[in-house]
């Protein structure tokens, strides 16, 4: 075999290995704590929330990598994030903790209104929104701190590692833990609204999105009230 032919074999070998590296996938792992998403996500053709339908936008662009979706408890999640270059997590919210050990991409979700849920047949001052202690001009939830005060026995149900954003974080930090019940482990947010409603606890707060969510084919109705909380955003930012 000739020169030539030797050469021309060699670079055919060598291109036909770049063009398998090329076309081979990388690896990713996509973390989540909500398992609705082992099920919701990449599935480009159903509407199913702001967050759920964001994401998947998102993954739908990722069609060069072999994503891997993991159920993973939020602190668990925060340690794989410092830890490993491969892992992805969708809807969290940027804290100056966090950006210390984690990549932000640009926004993904905007959350509008969190609410300060309740039961308006047990709690009655909350239900009529006139206790000037309680509400300011606005109609809005004082603050946590306040609330206590006017219901010093009462009980918040919050997800361990979760962040609301700095601002509720923040108000969340000084109540009591006599007043904070922390959940973690799989289902907990549909856990937490079932506790609610039962009346197990006595306050949640979240998303409306969220709440409808979880509430989604529950035919039953509720006595579910919410009130905004004065002094945090309007929205909240999701990466």
């Amino acid at each position: 075999m000739s020169i030539v032919k030797y050469t021309l074999l060699f670079f055919i070998i060598i291109f036909s290995f770049l063009c398998q590296a090329s076309i081979e996938k990388k690896d990713l792992i996509w973390l989540t704590d909500d398992d609705k998403d082992l099920t919701d996500l990449k599935m480009f053709d159903k509407d199913i929330s702001i967050g759920t339908d964001t994401t998947n936008l998102v993954l739908k662009e990722l069609s060069d990598y072999n994503i891997d979706f993991q159920l993973v408890q939020i602190p668990r999640a925060g340690k794989l994030m410092k830890g490993m270059g491969n892992v992805c997590i969708s809807n969290r919210i940027k804290t100056e903790e966090r950006q210390v050990d984690n990549v932000f991409s640009f926004p993904v979700n905007i959350f509008p209104g969190l609410r300060l849920y309740y039961l308006k047949d047990q709690k009655r001052l909350l239900a009529e929104g006139k206790d000037t202690r309680i509400f300011n001009e606005q109609g809005e939830l004082r603050s946590l701190s306040v609330l206590f005060n006017i219901y010093p026995d009462s009980v918040i149900a919050i997800t361990k590692g979760r962040s609301f954003g700095e601002a509720v974080d923040k108000q969340l930090q000084q109540v009591s833990n006599h007043n904070k019940l922390t959940r973690a482990g799989d289902g907990r947010y549909y856990a937490l609204i079932q506790m609610l409603i039962k009346g197990r606890i006595d306050f949640l707060i979240d998303f409306p999105v969220e709440i409808k969510r979880e509430l989604t084919g529950d035919t039953k109705e509720h006595n579910l009230s919410n009130v905004p909380i004065a002094n945090i955003p309007e929205y909240i930012v999701g990466h």
